[in-house]
């Protein structure tokens, strides 16, 4: 039937696919070759060699060094003369305005040195986006570029990790070593939220792109206790100890326990003995209090600090927008968010918790382990400039307060990214109308492009490569 739709077998249509991304690949990543490979479905490389021979008339690696020798060539002709004659125009339009120009001139010997913070935490996401070469590389990346000492992912129990194979045995945990293995390999630590999440990405606060949600385990608490037991013994309790264990219970709708009759409280009793029963050392951190509503997060706190299992580290999630009422009956999900018109959100939610958190005279580490300017993950305003610049800014002013005020996200989602035209990973240095392409940018630190993957271009209107419409420019 679709030799009969299509007029080749199945086995030619599906080689024939896999080679055209081998190729396009080739022609715009940096990928390794074998990385490439694997990814396309190939499992052994000579085979792989000698398919896109005989399919193209030459090696991988030769293809690609004659893509980079005309890439250079289009690059160093044609393309440099208009974007030389665009500079020549805006040069010729500032002169024309007659702008007033100031000199600014300042001491650096006057100055006070700054303490230089470095942010040590880096927001992956799902535990199962970092079983892709392209993730890994991309996490590789910017760990060494940054000095990144913690590795921090959640949903360590979803169905992608395949805990379960349905025969009653004992829960399987070779999916999720690969992530770990990842991370140990290169000596850094992980900080493990315990909570599924449900995965989803906003265009704005009141659109949503995809959303799914995440079945929980049969029984998490048996599922903690098995995991802990088992990295214990893979990784040594030396090493597990350093890792940073987190229980959160705003950023997830659906409770830790499948039957739903404990309450967050007695779960993180609860958990953070399993915890410390299994590891002494390890550090427990929680709740992930959601900022939002004053009355709710002192309430929240007192109840946490009271518990008589208090955290080695308190953390929060820090975003622009109020809600009413509490967070007993209802999650954050099901409530009404109002965005606040505030650019110094963070310092001031943040200076609140610290007072709080010294008159209850907490001893532990405070940690601000999400936030952002706002929960749309993908759109213009989260890959611009004035995101950065303001990143930057909330960095400095928040340093003093908390330790590590970790971005949402610290990567986005490259290996999601095949097979749509995004604006980050076209060929062409210079469009037709003669403006600078984006294509020579790498993919953003920040930002979450994954679901986009699956949707194609149409999910953001007006974008390159989009659902039409005008089309904006990534500088």
């Amino acid at each position: 039937m679709f030799r009969e739709a299509t007029g080749e077998n199945f086995s030619d249509y599906k080689r024939r696919t896999r080679l055209e991304r081998v190729k396009w690949e080739l022609a715009r990543s940096d990928l390794p070759v074998t990385t490439i490979a694997i990814e396309a479905g190939f499992t052994s490389f000579s085979v792989f060699n000698r398919a896109f021979k005989d399919a193209f008339g030459v090696t991988p690696s030769q293809y690609r060094r004659e893509q980079a020798a005309q890439r250079q060539e289009e690059a160093s002709g044609a393309a440099m003369d208009r974007v030389f004659r665009i500079l020549q125009r805006e040069k010729q339009a500032q002169d024309s305005r007659n702008d007033h120009v100031y000199r600014v001139e300042g001491d650096i010997t006057q100055g006070t040195p700054r303490k230089r913070r470095q942010n040590q935490l880096l927001n992956v996401g799902p535990a199962h986006l970092l079983q892709g070469a392209a993730m890994q590389n991309q996490v590789a990346f910017l760990a060494e570029r940054l000095g990144v000492e913690y590795i921090r992912i959640w949903s360590l129990f979803s169905p992608e990790m395949m805990l379960q194979d349905g025969t009653g045995r004992p829960f399987n945990f070779s999916f999720l070593d690969t992530v770990l293995d990842f991370c140990v390999d290169r000596k850094l630590k992980l900080f493990l939220d315990l909570a599924q999440r449900r995965d989803f990405s906003l265009a704005s606060e009141r659109s949503t792109i995809f959303s799914r949600e995440t079945p929980q385990p049969l029984d998490w608490f048996q599922v903690l206790e098995e995991f802990l037991v088992h990295i214990r013994r893979r990784y040594t309790e030396e090493v597990v100890s350093q890792w940073v264990f987190e229980m959160t219970f705003f950023l997830n709708d659906k409770p830790y326990f499948s039957g739903g009759s404990l309450s967050n409280l007695e779960v993180w009793k609860r958990g953070w003995g399993i915890t410390k029963a299994a590891l002494p050392r390890a550090r427990v951190a929680g709740p992930g209090l959601v900022c939002g509503n004053p009355e709710e997060s002192e309430r929240i706190v007192r109840n946490v600090l009271g518990s008589g299992s208090p955290p080695d580290i308190f953390t929060s999630t820090h975003y622009p927008y109020a809600y009413e009422g509490s967070l007993r009956e209802e999650t954050i999900f099901q409530k009404r968010l109002i965005k606040m018109d505030d650019p110094y959100f963070l310092v001031g939610q943040l200076k609140f918790l610290r007072g709080l958190l010294d008159r209850l005279e907490f001893s532990g580490e405070f940690w601000v382990t999400e936030w952002g300017c706002s929960l749309a993950n993908r759109n213009f305003v989260q890959d611009s400039c004035y995101r950065g610049a303001f990143t930057l800014e909330q960095h400095l002013d928040a340093a003093p307060l908390c330790r590590f005020p970790g971005h949402f996200r610290g990567v986005g989602h490259p290996q999601r990214l095949r097979g749509f035209r995004h604006p980050l990973r076209q060929r062409r240095a210079v469009e037709p109308d003669g403006h600078p392409q984006a294509g020579l940018l790498r993919l953003p630190v920040f930002g979450d492009p994954g679901p986009l993957g699956g949707l194609r271009g149409g999910a953001l209107r007006g974008h390159p490569g989009g659902g039409g419409g005008r089309a904006h420019r990534l500088l």
